[in-house]
């Protein structure tokens, strides 16, 4: 047994250990059975008997089946239990075959009867006579094996029903009605008609008196919870009020290095599977310091609600800061959302130049995602500043080299076309070579000067 259970409950040579909160939210009975205890029973098949093996309240259950209860339980706890699975094969009990007992004893004492008429009659009528006599138990016995297969049938039948009854008597009417469509047939579960069942949710504020463990804000507030619900949702309670720690022993209260406001939403997650602050809030702070936490606890379906919250508030003056902001918490979501929100912005976005912020990394990943998206800017780099330090003029180490942006290296193209258009010039001007009819060669006249 675990430290966690606070009620056991014995059914036949079975125990079960079980939580109050849970059964009291769930049933009206077993809520009226831990508000006000046994006195308020008018029947004598459950009764309270001293502890179990942990000091925990342990109940017996008489007149009813342990597997029974097993369903029930199973219900309480997941909204769906063995029997409302369409092909599953239950185990079913089957009671004492008197009838059978008591027809094979009749059939015997018929072999061994002693026929006091026989001396007058011929051999041959005696012959026919218990000719007669095994025809009759023939047909007896095909009689007995057809009843007993309706008999069993019933039964199977019936295993639902003794449920239903089990149900009514617990205060489970949703189960009532949800086995209204379930038959079993050869042995395995035929479900007719299937109908929706209600998602367990648990309120933090229910059933108070029955809360076990309070959790301590940074801001000095209270709130009083249940073992039960914080193990069973968050392996980070698990771990520490199950085992040998000292929260899981001491009576004073949980402390958590968290504020009061992003406790309430950690708990209202945890007891509802909801989050509808952090969907209602418009701070984006807010949002932001949940989804660190959420990280910390490594709940990660609350930290993709916030990062879904979070997208919806992207401007032009933000989307970098929550880009580095997503990085460093590893929210992949919110990273890929920033990211094409500030290529599809990226004029804006580089006019305003919010992209100082971002870290070597960041950049880097930024720059892929845009070469990636838009296939014309493939070798396009992205530049955070256009007033950044003048490189030319360092010479590089060894194994080292600079990579020069484009527009330096546009500069230097134009300045080798402007050199090679004046050496042109430069050759058109120069005077041609003449010769004479006689094939010398006569030297250009030299201009007066």
């Amino acid at each position: 047994m675990d430290t966690i259970h606070d009620v056991t409950f014995q059914v036949g040579t079975q125990t079960f250990p079980v939580h109050k909160y849970i059964l009291a939210v769930r049933s009206c009975f077993f809520r009226k059975l831990f508000a006000s205890g046994p006195k308020w029973l008018d029947s004598a098949d459950l009764y309270r008997k001293d502890k179990d093996e942990v000091g925990c309240d342990l109940f017996v259950i008489e007149k009813l089946h342990p597997d029974l209860f097993m369903y029930l339980l199973q219900y309480i706890y997941t909204d769906t239990c063995d029997l409302l699975i369409h092909g599953y094969r239950p185990r079913i009990v089957y009671k004492e075959k008197v009838e059978e007992n008591e027809d094979n004893l009749i059939t015997n004492l018929n072999k061994i009867a002693v026929h006091g008429d026989v001396n007058n009659k011929s051999a041959f009528a005696v012959y026919r006579r218990n000719q007669v006599q095994m025809m009759n138990e023939k047909q007896r016995s095909k009689s007995i094996s057809t009843s007993k297969k309706y008999k069993d049938v019933g039964e199977e039948m019936n295993l639902v029903k003794m449920l239903q009854i089990a149900a009514k008597k617990f205060g489970l009417s949703y189960l009532i009605s949800r086995l209204d469509g379930i038959r079993i047939e050869n042995g395995r579960v035929n479900v007719v008609t299937r109908k929706n069942g209600n998602k367990p949710k648990f309120i933090q504020k229910n059933c108070s008196y029955l809360c076990d463990v309070t959790i301590k804000s940074k801001d000095g507030k209270e709130f009083p919870c249940h073992k039960c619900v914080l193990c069973g949702r968050l392996d980070y309670f698990h771990s520490m009020l199950s085992n040998s720690w000292i929260e899981a022993s001491r009576c004073s209260s949980l402390e958590l290095p968290f504020p009061s406001e992003i406790l309430q939403v950690i708990l209202d997650y945890i007891y509802k599977d909801e989050a509808i602050a952090i969907k209602e809030s418009q701070n984006v702070e807010f949002i932001c310091n949940v989804l660190v936490v959420a990280d910390q606890f490594l709940m990660l379906r609350l930290k993709e609600i916030c990062e879904v919250a979070i997208t919806e508030k992207l401007t032009l003056k933000n989307a970098a800061e929550l880009l580095e902001f997503s990085a460093t918490y590893n929210a992949e979501q919110l990273k890929q959302s920033c990211s094409q929100f500030i290529i599809l912005n990226m004029t804006a976005i580089l006019e305003t130049r919010v992209l100082n912020v971002l870290s070597d990394e960041v950049f880097k990943d930024l720059s892929t995602s845009y070469r990636k998206m838009i296939p014309a800017m493939e070798r396009r780099l992205i530049t955070p500043y256009q007033d950044g330090p003048d490189i030319s003029s360092l010479e590089p180490e060894e194994g080292e080299t600079f990579v020069f942006l484009k527009e330096e290296r546009s500069t230097e193209q134009v300045l080798q076309e402007a050199l090679l258009k004046k050496a042109k010039a430069k050759a058109k001007k120069k005077p041609r070579r003449r010769s004479d009819s006689s094939g010398g060669y006569n030297p250009p006249e030299l201009s007066e000067r």
